[in-house]
């Protein structure tokens, strides 16, 4: 069975930046796997068994030439095991998400040799380039070795923006105020659209000529379709192009937000709560605008999850509303998770929904109340967390266990920090990370005690979309000034 390891890594945090991040360009800039890049080489056990794996690898550097920007290159490597037991390749990381690697097996019977195939992607890509291929193994001569190739991308066309047009608050029906510009390289040649390709529905397009200081190049523009779905959006394009005699093809990614009559920020709540005496949720303040102060709106009301009540102010007639959430006396201690109805006139928006997680402890804070990992194609991935535990000053608790059923994570030993008066607990996804959903809790037990003294879940989703754990169905509403 193939298993393949892709290159790309990123960070970023929560659901909240699935609609800011999609807003903002992405780097232009390529990122490298901080897990293996610059990594000190590593360092051979002193004692080593006489029939211990050793790993080979031909050859370990290759140059690929000359080849097309837009066009992917297959480069293939040899492993040997040159050992007397069996070679486990535990992991193969690349540099860079241009590149993927292709494992044949995992596991190597002494004498035995297999390909591992690396595709690189040179789209978007110029001039020189080289790029690193990590294998990590049980040998322990050489745990780490590292493969790499080198070639020359040949540029027949530049694309403007290079790889990702993103846009800010946009509206349905709207055509973008960025244009897709296509060049040929050469000052000489032509360039003209075949097709263009979209990964899914929202877009439309229309050719035309680019401007006087593209010389032979065409432009597309774009349009949001005045169906598409509000939120988050994020598309591919494959633009298929003939230039001069060639016909080659480029990638895009289009991303952004699409709105209607309301802009909310942020668009998740994600809050530690040190005690349920009635104060304001931390981090709990949400600000509704209207997107045309030509379009006013009226919010009509509120209804919030059990243990949260509203707070509304109106700053701008029509225009803009800003909202506190208050923590009730009375409800349950623990991580919570809910979501946040917003009733308004608007005929486009007449309800917003905002999740909400939170953690509410007499004895404890816990920070974050909820762990979220995820991989995504266009943010990146997050893959690993701190959770810090904070006793009260006077608290004579400690943390004796943690329990988790999950073997797709790892936990840490939990860390003491006695200036702070809490504790530090690593918690980090398994590589491989699973394919589908998952969903767990770990349970923090005290000393001395039956009943543990937190619950904290961690959820991942391998497509970036974060899934709400069970919500509570009881709500409270909140009035509008004025009603």
């Amino acid at each position: 069975m193939l298993r393949k390891f892709p290159g790309c890594s990123g960070l970023f945090l929560i659901l909240v930046i699935a609609g800011s991040a999609a807003a903002q360009p992405a780097p232009e800039a390529e990122t490298q796997d901080e897990e293996m890049v610059d990594q000190p080489a590593a360092t051979a056990p002193a004692d080593i068994p006489a029939d211990a794996p050793k790993l080979r690898v031909e050859p370990l550097e290759q140059n690929l030439g000359t080849i097309r920007q837009g066009t992917s290159t297959e480069i293939t490597y040899t492993l040997f095991n040159d050992g007397l037991t069996p070679l486990e390749i535990q992991r193969v990381r690349s540099d860079c998400g241009c590149t993927v690697a292709t494992l044949e097996k995992e596991t190597l019977a002494p004498g035995e040799q297999i390909k591992l195939t690396a595709t690189f992607d040179s789209s978007g890509r110029s001039g020189q380039q080289k790029k690193q291929i990590g294998i990590y193994s049980n040998d322990p001569r050489q745990p780490v070795i590292m493969v790499s190739f080198t070639a020359e991308i040949e540029v027949l066309f530049r694309c403007q923006p290079t790889r990702t047009l993103a846009f800010r608050h946009q509206r349905r029906g709207q055509t973008l105020a960025t244009p897709i510009i296509l060049t040929p390289a050469k000052p000489d040649s032509t360039l003209e659209i075949l097709d263009v390709h979209y990964d899914k529905p929202g877009l439309s397009h229309v050719v035309q000529p680019a401007p006087p200081e593209n010389a032979g190049g065409q432009q597309l523009v774009l349009t949001l379709d005045p169906e598409i779905p509000l939120g988050p959006y994020n598309c591919t394009l494959q633009i298929k192009m003939r230039v001069g005699s060639e016909e080659l093809t480029a990638v895009m990614t289009v991303s952004g937000l699409v709105v209607a009559d309301i802009l909310v920020q942020p668009q998740m709540l994600f809050s530690l709560v040190a005690s349920n005496n009635g104060q304001e949720l931390p981090n709990g303040r949400l600000t509704l605008r209207a997107v045309d102060n030509q379009r006013p709106f009226k919010l009509l009301r509120i209804e919030a999850p059990t243990g949260l009540r509203a707070d509304i102010q109106e700053t701008r007639s029509g225009v803009e509303y800003r909202l506190r959430f208050f923590i009730d006396s009375n409800v349950t201690t623990g991580p919570q998770a809910g979501m946040i109805n917003i009733f308004t006139d608007s005929s486009e928006q007449p309800v917003l929904q905002i999740p909400a997680y939170y953690n509410i402890t007499t004895q404890l804070n816990i920070d974050p109340p909820v762990i979220l990992f995820y991989t995504d194609s266009r943010l990146g991935q997050h893959t690993s967390q701190t959770a810090r535990i904070t006793l009260p000053a006077d608290s004579k608790l400690t943390v004796s266990r943690l329990d988790c059923a999950a073997e797709w994570l790892t936990l840490s030993a939990p860390a003491w920090d006695e200036v702070q008066h809490q504790y530090s607990l690593e918690i980090r996804l398994v590589d491989p990370a699973p394919t589908v959903p998952a969903s767990t809790l770990i349970t923090i037990w005290g000393e001395g005690s039956d009943l543990p003294i937190v619950e904290l879940p961690v959820h991942y989703q391998p497509d970036g979309t974060i899934e709400l754990p069970e919500l509570k169905s009881t709500t409270q509403p909140a009035k509008a000034p004025g009603e």
